[in-house]
């Protein structure tokens, strides 16, 4: 253990709970400074009585390697014993989601989700709901709560790490 009190940390605390739990890459795990080190101690303190996912809305076998390198070059590092593995949508789900994003910005595209947009929505909560995964931590809550609610998996927004239980900061 790290000697570190999870219970006081407002995203960590709701983790404790759960024994099976999905984590964003990209914004979450890394790239949110000291928060994203605390939840790296939190998987070091835990990854032996708990199952950890990563699930991401990366695609493609490159981008699924880069994660790897990524966590060797953070502190605390974490590797591929640390995860029960990887769930990422099919690169089809992306190319036509990013498709429908474009021609968004270019006002081609208005009106509710497509299709496309809706699947991509939907992905991490179905991710989640196949493996048993009962809370996510992720920071695109807009892309990812509903699809978790849907399915009963608690969600937890990644702004929440490093916050004290009462809701100031750490």
């Amino acid at each position: 253990m790290t000697g570190l009190d999870f219970s006081k940390d407002a995203a960590l605390s709701q983790l404790l709970h759960h024994e099976r739990i999905g984590i964003d890459f990209d914004g979450t795990l890394v790239d949110y400074g000291e928060a994203s080190a605390l939840l790296r101690e939190f998987i070091l303190a835990y990854h032996e009585r708990k199952d950890f996912y990563i699930v991401t809305f990366r695609t493609g076998q490159y981008m699924i390697d880069q994660i790897w390198e990524i966590l060797e070059n953070e502190k605390p590092v974490l590797t591929h014993s640390h995860f029960c593995g990887v769930l990422h949508p099919e690169e089809s789900v992306y190319l036509n989601w990013a498709r429908d994003q474009r021609a968004r910005m270019r006002r081609e595209l208005s009106g509710p989700p497509t299709e496309a947009e809706l699947t991509w929505r939907d992905f991490k909560g179905k991710a989640c709901d196949k493996v048993g995964i009962t809370v996510m931590i992720d920071d695109m809550e807009e892309d990812v709560r509903a699809g978790c609610a849907r399915r009963g998996i608690k969600f937890v927004n990644t702004y929440l790490l490093g916050k004290s239980v009462g809701g100031v900061s750490a």
